[in-house]
């Protein structure tokens, strides 16, 4: 029986005896106990991933970094290597960075997942954050909305989380690392002189905020045919406008990307032929604001779209996704979005089992209602217009099945080259 999609996969017999055993042995006096390497059973645990997802994951190729991609050491004519001005460690605080500028804070263990799950542990983990506490390029904070439940009759576990500084930001500007100045200067950044940080009251909107948002990069790294991937939060797309998150992906319909290694950020470059792209932005909605406040967000969206200037500006259409903490709030919400905006479009969704993580494969594939006609929508699908220039239906790019086609065909050994072989192997199935 497959495990529910959020439940981590229960430890096995030879695993508790595993445990019983090192700490017999620790009380033994006989050293520590070995530490837990990239390919443990204490790493899997750690990471709390479903075995399914996690089958999905390890098909990617082992995570390199760009200094290890010319394993053979270059010598000058005397004979001297030319050692490398850039080690490794430098490329993880470099990709730790931008990640944390795009989607602002995140805890411990979704940067381990997102960044180190397929080459480093835990530990390694928190040992780089440490060292770039240190060097105030990252900022800390604790929250109480994170980690399990502690015993009867104890407070809740209070986790730390991260930030990217104004120190740190600085550094990649500096660096140059992005493709352009403008993304450069989206990441968010705090000033964390005189400990000005986050209250954790303030974080648990934020925190919901970046699971669906390091969710969905997962989901899209996975894809092979997905060539790129722009997220950021607090971002002001449009004057007068500033959706909780923004996220874009890019997909070359006829040729998956050959480097599957890393998370592929965009920065403004122009599309490339065969290319689809796909824009979302993200409004969550935990209950603190006004309906009256949501019902104005929905007719900004709705006079944005009537006016083409998303189609100016950003080059497309914008699919609002909205997620709401319940199921009867979600149908309220769906109701005065449907008054707000007649015809108009927009997806509803809960963060639970029944909602964006009704799946093993995150909120890429979870579960979305469109909120005129209550008709599960794909997240994938792109708004198709009449002549009247009028979004008259969702055309899907990629159904969940056909993900599942897909990892069944790679299983295989004979991964389809084109989306569109999806769709033949969908029909003859």
């Amino acid at each position: 029986m497959t495990p529910p999609a959020n439940t981590p996969p229960p430890e096995d017999e030879d695993d508790k005896k595993g445990k019983k055993g090192k700490k017999e042995k620790k009380g033994n006096g006989k050293g520590r106990t070995q530490r837990p390497n990239a390919f443990s059973p204490s790493k899997a645990r750690q990471a709390r991933s479903h075995p399914a997802a996690d089958a999905a994951v390890r098909m990617l190729p082992p995570r390199q970094y760009e200094i290890e991609q010319n394993g053979t050491p270059i010598y000058d004519g005397f004979g001297l290597v030319v050692t490398t001005a850039n080690p490794l460690v430098q490329e993880r605080f470099v990709e730790l960075l931008r990640f944390l500028g795009r989607i602002y804070v995140a805890d411990s263990n979704t940067l381990f997942r997102m960044l180190y799950y397929r080459r480093f542990d835990l530990r390694t983990t928190h040992r780089d954050l440490k060292m770039l506490v240190e060097q105030r390029l990252v900022w800390s904070a604790t929250s109480s909305g994170i980690g399990p439940k502690m015993k009867a009759n104890r407070p809740r576990h209070w986790s730390k989380v991260y930030g990217l500084s104004r120190a740190g930001k600085q550094l990649l500007m500096n660096m140059g690392v992005e493709s352009d100045v403008a993304t450069a200067e989206q990441l968010v950044a705090r000033d964390v002189r005189g400990g000005k940080v986050p209250k954790p009251s303030s974080l648990a909107h934020d925190l919901q905020v970046t699971w669906w948002c390091a969710s969905m990069i997962e989901g899209l790294r996975l894809l092979p045919w997905c060539t790129g991937i722009y997220c950021q939060t607090e971002l002001t797309v449009i004057q007068g406008q500033r959706p909780d998150a923004y996220l874009v992906a890019r997909f070359d319909v006829n040729h998956p990307r050959p480097d599957l290694n890393a998370i592929p950020w965009i920065g403004g470059t122009p599309l490339r032929p065969n290319e689809v792209e796909l824009r979302w932005a993200l409004e969550l909605d935990n209950s603190t604001e006004s309906v009256n406040i949501l019902v104005d967000k929905f007719i900004t969206y709705r006079d944005l779209h009537a006016m083409g200037t998303y189609q100016r500006v950003l080059g497309g259409d914008v699919l609002l996704v909205l997620i709401v903490q319940n199921a009867r709030r979600a149908a309220y919400l769906a109701a005065e979005f449907t008054r707000a905006w007649p015809q108009g479009w927009g997806l509803v969704s809960t963060p639970d089992r029944m909602g964006a993580n009704s799946t093993p494969y995150g909120a890429l594939w979870g579960t979305y209602f469109d909120m005129n006609s209550e008709q599960r929508v794909p997240l994938l699908s792109r708004l198709c217009r009449d002549a009247q220039q009028r979004v008259d239906e969702y055309a899907p790019l990629l159904t969940y099945e056909m993900w599942l086609t897909y990892l069944a065909l790679q299983k295989a050994g004979t991964p389809p080259t084109k989306i569109d072989d999806l769709f033949d192997d969908k029909e003859h199935s």
